[in-house]
């Protein structure tokens, strides 16, 4: 291989670049569960909940560094109803993705 060959392939861009910029995108969500006893979550349980969701990020992303996608649920509503047979409780939940690798996380 000629030197102008080697200087050319060590030019070359990397297959994925990291951007200065992080992509960024932020979605909210609404999970509706049946509960019984009769009652919200209480903080140690939504401060679960959002871990929980923050940590199905993991299987997301190339995988060509860590952390792959970033992630942050936010827990923001906690409704009681009935579906007319078993009392539900509805989550409101926002979770924002945060990937530095230039993918687009639109689709997370």
């Amino acid at each position: 291989m000629s030197t102008e060959s080697l200087e050319k392939s060590s030019m070359q861009p990397s297959f994925q670049p990291s951007t200065k910029t992080p992509l960024v995108i932020e979605n909210n969500g609404l999970h509706t569960i049946q509960v019984d006893p009769i009652r919200i979550l209480d903080e140690f349980q939504a401060e679960q909940y959002e871990k929980v969701m923050e940590n199905l990020t993991a299987s997301f992303g190339h995988m060509l560094d860590d952390p792959y996608i970033t992630s942050n649920c936010t827990l923001f509503q906690q409704n009681l109803g009935s579906n007319g047979t078993a009392t539900m409780l509805l989550l409101g939940f926002s979770i924002r993705y945060e990937s530095k690798f230039g993918r687009p996380v639109i689709h997370y």
